[in-house]
């Protein structure tokens, strides 16, 4: 609370007070809106296609539609919308995002074409989305 107010006494734009205020974490993201929906949009649009793509008769067509839904639109909203404060680990989130995107569409085509059961379908896609998430977490705490 003192320091609230040492704060306004000499003023806001001093720079010699107080430039140690900005934080630099590794989760100063920044979210961009319009390419956040964009890519929730392309992922419902992959994500019919991994419907239409189904056989017939297809036993866990709802947990396979929702894990391709819940998978490509986080790596999709992580290559789009996400933009971290270091520009070289924007650019590794990116890639990562990317690389991990196109193994959800896959690994979801050829489950959705090939009728695996319903245990082979979450263990392989938690796992695979553990690993993105932790190769994620990895890069936003990785020092330059």
């Amino acid at each position: 609370m003192v320091f609230w107010y040492a704060y306004l006494a000499i003023g806001r734009d001093n720079p010699r007070y107080f430039k140690n205020l900005s934080s630099n974490s590794p989760y100063d993201m920044k979210i961009n809106n319009f390419t956040g929906v964009i890519a929730i949009l392309l992922s419902a649009l992959v994500t019919y296609a991994i419907y239409a793509m189904s056989r017939d008769g297809e036993e866990h067509l709802a947990t396979l539609l929702l894990t391709s839904f819940l998978t490509v639109s986080t790596t999709l909203l992580g290559l789009l919308s996400l933009s971290l404060p270091n520009n070289r680990q924007s650019v590794n989130f990116k890639i990562l995002s990317l690389s991990f995107a196109v193994v959800f569409v896959i690994e979801h085509i050829v489950i959705s074409l090939t009728g695996v059961n319903l245990n082979t379908l979450i263990i392989l896609t938690g796992i695979l989305y553990l690993i993105y998430l932790l190769a994620a977490y990895l890069i936003c705490n990785m020092s330059m």
